[in-house]
């Protein structure tokens, strides 16, 4: 699940880039911002029916929120992907810049404009917004941006960041709008300084609709300035109206003590702990992995997340869960009281936080680059604690909450229901690809309609309800089944809603498929890719594929000291496609939360130098290595990615002298066969020949005990799982 950029994390940190060209405003109050040679264009004059509700993306959602920004004289609007908890995935009502652009990927901002610009992804056209977003999703946001929209392919070389952007296009005097919300504050702040700097202001709104505006000459610790303007509270929603969906209000359910491993109380004495020593009072808990984590709670607010909307408030001898009361189940609410946890209305929050700071007089630890711009803000700059460096940091690498890492090192039961799960998923694929395999070249198939896309989606997650029948929850995230070409698009989704602008692909005897999917279990979360041929590979597809696996055994298999941060071992899994001029727009690697969140922090492998973090015994982590070919014309593209979850261990280094320090190691824990049909092997070295045959080895061992009743699944293992050379 190739879920990481190796590009610029940051919603302010993507890149953009902007061809000159003529440009006026759609509306005559607002600004001019950009005044070159070659007449004046506008894209649409169409008239907005107040009464109609908006389709997503469309020309109507932008005009809309155009004549909102006119309205107040603001020349930007920065709408990111984040909720308030910033969070990577978000509940329906928080996707606004999905709304607004039409482009639904998980990472990326959008920027409405005032005025028309020439548009960098259809030459001699127009746009009244653009939108940034890395190298995951250029193929996806082409096809999915609504009219009216230009994509910027952050990444590329020689394109500006964001902040950047506006700072150098925006004209002095000009204003760009953000929620600060949904923003960090360090974002915030870093974008304050960008446009200050250029004789620009940034104006934020609050959830009150008080508006506190930076008018370019400097402002206070927290990035605000004194100064009224007429933002108001969210343009987005307010756009959207009645059609916004409402927050969700799924039930909390008790991560059960014997995969939790620890329970909340112990956690809440560590973090008060962390926070004292730290030279604080108390600490704002607003990531929602976090919160679960900590609380020993889950939720479904988020599709495929196991979080809901909340907020921990942890003083030194209190601690306060911010949540819809509506959501507390009776076993919940025994549960929390047990653990010394007071409930109250998630609307609340702020006013808790106020009232610690003016009320108790606590000092607030915490990471501006994890707390909302509007919660920060609540804290004056005296009381504020950011979180410190860890000890022995790095230069420049800044702090993390004391609960990212407590949460990201798993304990023993953590690690033990992970593990298990695992086992279970790997019979649930095996079953999977022995019925496609069998169905695809069935005397029966050759007569009957393809398979789809979707089918492949809806089986694959039918075997794992079946052989987890106890423990399955839901996906851990939406499964990508990339037919050929629609492989290439790293984060794909098949769907069969728009049949005329994003035909579902078929799968047949001839198909190439990606398959990145997992599921959410009671005791653990797995995320896999397989890429397969149903027929007869290519020797482009083979060389690719192979050069990926050399990769994927590249990380899995090297030692490495303590101390190491996921950047160093990134060159592994590129060597070999560098070594073929072949090369992947994404991070190799990102943590896994245990019956959490797919996506888990600090850690990473990618080729982020600022990303210090280092990887430490009991974290789990991705390894994931791809390549993707989208040729030109009418030939077929295709996307190749092999992915296991790995945990980390102590290594033993055998050596002619003693070890100076202490070694590392991966111990995979996904538990599924590699087509040996796409391999090379002239392309492989006789460890990696090994590596193979022992890996098949193990996962024959560990999967072939739950598929007894099933021989014909057996006898598909057993195929796959042979030596790759025979003896």
């Amino acid at each position: 699940n190739s879920h990481q950029s190796a590009g610029m994390p940051a919603v302010l940190l993507l890149l953009a880039t902007m061809m000159p060209g003529s440009a006026r405003s759609l509306f005559s109050g607002a600004p001019l911002l950009y005044r070159l040679s070659g007449g004046a264009r506008k894209f649409s004059t169409s008239p907005l029916s107040a009464a109609a509700p908006l389709a997503q993306g469309s020309l109507e959602v932008l005009e809309a929120t155009r004549k909102r920004m006119a309205k107040a004289g603001v020349d930007a609007l920065v709408i990111p992907s984040d909720d308030p908890h910033l969070s990577e995935y978000v509940a329906s009502c928080f996707e606004r810049r999905a709304f607004v652009s039409g482009f639904t990927g998980s990472a990326g901002a959008a920027v409405v404009f005032a005025d028309d610009l020439d548009n960098p992804s259809e030459d001699g056209a127009a746009c009244g917004g653009l939108v940034w977003t890395d190298g995951r999703y250029h193929l996806q946001a082409e096809k999915e941006l609504g009219p009216g929209w230009g994509l910027m392919k952050s990444g590329n070389p020689g394109v500006p960041e964001v902040a950047e952007y506006l700072a150098s296009h925006v004209a002095g005097g000009g204003t760009v709008g953000v929620d600060p919300s949904c923003h960090s504050a360090a974002s915030c702040e870093a974008l304050r300084r960008a446009l200050a700097a250029k004789g620009v202001a940034l104006t934020f709104t609050t959830s009150a609709g008080a508006v506190e505006k930076d008018d370019g000459h400097g402002g206070g610790e927290d990035g605000h300035a004194a100064g009224e303007a007429s933002l108001g509270s969210n343009w987005v929603d307010e756009v959207w109206g009645s059609e916004r969906p409402p927050l969700p209000v799924a039930p909390l359910r008790v991560h059960s003590l014997d995969v939790a491993g620890k329970t909340p109380q112990d956690k809440l004495q560590e973090l008060r702990q962390a926070v004292k020593q730290a030279g604080a009072d108390a600490t704002m808990v607003a990531s929602l992995d976090e919160v679960a984590w900590l609380l020993n709670l889950r939720g479904a607010d988020v599709e495929c997340n196991p979080v809901f909307l909340s907020y921990v408030l942890v003083g030194p001898e209190t601690a306060t869960l911010f949540v819809d009361p509506a959501k507390v189940t009776q076993d919940v609410a025994r549960h929390l009281a047990a653990n010394g946890v007071e409930v109250l209305p998630y609307e609340s929050a702020s006013e808790g936080m106020r009232e610690a700071v003016e009320v108790r007089g606590w000092r607030v630890l915490g990471d501006p680059n994890r707390l909302n711009a509007e919660m920060w803000s609540l804290v004056p700059a005296p009381m504020q604690i950011v979180v410190p460096p860890p000890p022995g940091a790095a230069p420049g690498q800044k702090g993390n909450s004391p609960l990212a890492e407590a949460k990201s090192v798993k304990n023993a039961c953590e690690l033990a229901g992970m593990e298990a799960a695992h086992v279970r998923d790997g019979a649930a694929v095996a079953c999977f690809f022995a019925w496609l395999f069998e169905t695809v070249h069935s005397p029966e198939r050759a007569t009957a309609s393809l398979l789809d896309e979707v089918d492949i989606d809806e089986t694959v997650t039918q075997f794992r309800k079946e052989l987890s029948p106890r423990h399955f929850v839901g996906l851990s995230f939406p499964t990508i089944a990339g037919a050929d070409g629609h492989g290439a698009i790293v984060h794909y989704r098949a769907s069969r809603e728009d049949p005329e602008n994003f035909p579902v692909g078929h799968v047949g005897p001839d198909t190439m498929l990606l398959l990145d999917s997992g599921a959410q279990y009671l005791d653990g979360t797995t995320d896999v890719t397989r890429t397969i041929h149903l027929g007869d590979p290519t020797p482009l597809q083979r060389e690719a594929f192979t050069r990926v696996l050399k990769g994927h055994i590249g990380v899995d298999s090297c030692t490495f000291p303590e101390g190491t941060p996921g950047f160093v071992l990134d060159v592994l899994a590129r060597k070999s496609l560098w070594e073929a001029g072949m090369d992947y727009a994404h991070g190799t690697g990102h943590g896994v939360g245990a019956g959490l969140n797919v996506h888990e922090g600090p850690m990473g492998i990618a080729p982020r130098y600022a990303n210090l973090n280092t990887l430490k015994p009991g974290m789990v982590i991705s390894n994931e290595p791809g390549f993707y070919h989208t040729p030109p014309h009418n030939e077929k593209g295709f996307g190749i990615r092999i992915e296991n979850l790995l945990q980390i261990v102590a290594a033993e280094p055998k050596g002619p002298v003693a070890p100076l320090k202490k070694f590392l190691k991966f111990k995979r824990l996904t538990q599924i066969p590699i087509q040996r049909a796409l391999i090379d092997i002239s392309l492989l070295t006789p460890s990696e020949v090994a590596w193979i045959d022992a890996y098949h080895e193990e996962v024959s061992g560990n999967v072939a005990p739950l598929l007894a009743d099933r021989p014909s699944v057996l006898k598909w293992l057993d195929e796959w799982t042979r030596p790759l050379v025979a003896n």
